[in-house]
């Protein structure tokens, strides 16, 4: 219903309205208590004595609770793509409507009421607050479609593997949710919004089974439409473990670096640990094959990802860590006084060189796993570096100038590198490339320049102006 909502009828009941010039009507309106009494707002005036009927067509008794003037709500219930959800219930105080084919919906309600329910079979029920004032009150509402996910844990004889953890993640899962499978192993994630999303099942070892056992993650997983039911069957074998150290160069232990484990490069469940005071860590159990290894810690460069294959048991990865350099400096404006303010970045250009890392396997055969920074030209990655290997390397870190215009950039990682200065009142600067080692400390100043502003149009091939057009302004020699 469209424009202006009237007072909708639940129970037949005479009330005596004075209007807002000494007119009287009659109009009927609902009473959530049978035979209660009711009062409303219409035409902007507020209901002064109210006769309602019973329902053996006397007059209600007195001392009925009093619940305030009535005013009218309606709005439209909606997903998130816009299409009308028809047939959804909608309850503002015990006030209740059904959502039409277009999703719209009108109500009179008490103006006690605060808050609006919505449920519709396919949709995860939803609650909005809303006001009432004498214009006619509008709440639409968008609902989220959800449907299940559901399946099977078996092992490597098909028998379903009971008190397996089943791990959910994805579009609209994070944190991830955990359940636990049935005496069958069957498992069953309930309310899981429109998307797509990856599954693991671990089972940890007790007695009499006493070998841990991991799937493989489930990629892709699509739940569709209101309702949706996807499936998927996780097979657990043998698990394996990641145990090892993390230093430095100098060979001091790094306490607090995260060691995360995952299958994929773009995964979203990824098995993560972090190193002790003893520089060690250990993983989680996986099922064995060929993992993405990322390492990272406070105040130290993050390592570009590395591949490791994990076998069932125990596999140890040794990691040693660079320092990164130090660039500190100046900005100072083209007089040379300092900028306070002003944001210092500093970008990787090139290749330091590869960086080895011991990597010794539960059969103590040692492998030697050599992972070398990707050289990458310019935001575009032209040097053939992958997308995310390119935005590890690009914003190492980033600093703010003091009053005087000082900076420090620690954990610069070694290679060759530029600074960028940017400051909201100077058009930016840029160092010449630097060539910096591990360790190495090195001292910069950038003198930002005057800003200037541009003004112009923009039109289509007819001469006819473009409004919302993005005009975006980049320097040549911009990394």
């Amino acid at each position: 219903m469209r424009g202006r909502l009237p007072v909708l009828p639940w129970l037949c009941a005479s009330l005596v309205v004075t209007g807002g010039h000494g007119c009287h009507e009659k109009i009927a309106v609902s009473s959530p208590i049978d035979g209660g009494a009711a009062s409303a707002a219409h035409d902007g005036a507020t209901v002064t004595s109210v006769q309602a009927a019973s329902s053996d067509g006397g007059v209600a008794a007195a001392g009925a609770p009093d619940l305030g003037p009535f005013h009218a709500l309606g709005g439209r219930i909606s997903d998130l793509a816009g299409f009308a959800v028809a047939g959804a219930t909608v309850r503002a105080g015990s006030a209740t409507a059904k959502s039409d084919a277009e999703g719209a919906y009108s109500l009179s309600v008490s103006a006690r009421a605060s808050h609006l329910d919505v449920e519709a079979p396919g949709y995860r029920a939803a609650r909005v607050a809303f006001g009432l004032g004498d214009a006619l009150a509008r709440a639409d509402v968008l609902l989220v479609a959800v449907g299940t996910i559901g399946g099977a844990v078996s092992d490597e004889r098909g028998r379903g593997v009971a008190g397996a953890h089943v791990v959910l993640a994805g579009s609209a899962v994070w944190p991830a949710r955990r359940t636990t499978t049935d005496r069958a192993g069957r498992f069953s994630f309930d309310d899981v919004a429109e998307g797509v999303y990856e599954l693991v099942a671990v089972k940890e070892g007790a007695p009499p089974l006493t070998t841990p056992l991991a799937s493989a993650r489930i990629y892709g997983v699509a739940v569709e439409g209101p309702g949706g039911a996807a499936t998927a069957d996780l097979h657990v074998v043998r698990a394996g473990h990641v145990v090892g150290r993390v230093a430095g160069l100098d060979g001091r232990v790094v306490a607090g670096a995260r060691v995360t484990l995952s299958e994929e490069r773009l995964a979203v469940l990824g098995d993560d640990s972090f190193t002790d005071r003893a520089g060690t860590f250990r993983s989680g159990h996986v099922a064995p094959g060929r993992y993405v290894v990322r390492v990272a810690a406070p105040g130290l460069p993050e390592l570009p990802p590395a591949e490791l294959l994990v076998s069932a048991g125990e596999t140890t990865f040794h990691v040693t860590m660079p320092r990164g350099a130090t660039l500190r400096g100046r900005v100072v404006d083209a007089s040379g006084e300092g900028v306070a303010g002003a944001r210092l970045v500093a970008h990787v250009e090139g290749s330091a060189g590869p960086r080895t890392l011991a990597v010794q396997s539960s059969r103590k055969r040692t492998q030697l796993a050599n992972v070398r920074e990707k050289a990458f030209a310019g935001v575009g990655g032209k040097s053939g570096a992958r997308p995310d290997e390119a935005a590890a390397a690009a914003a190492s870190g980033d600093a703010i100038t003091d009053k005087e215009g000082r900076f420090t950039l620690r954990a610069v990682p070694a290679g060759s590198v530029r600074v960028l200065a940017f400051h909201v009142a100077h058009g930016p600067a840029r160092s010449a490339a630097l060539l910096v080692h591990d360790g190495d400390t090195r001292d910069i100043t950038l003198r930002l320049t005057a800003a200037a502003s541009l003004e112009g149009r923009v039109v289509d091939e007819l001469g006819a102006s473009m409004d919302g057009a993005r005009v975006v302004l980049r320097d040549p020699h911009d990394v």
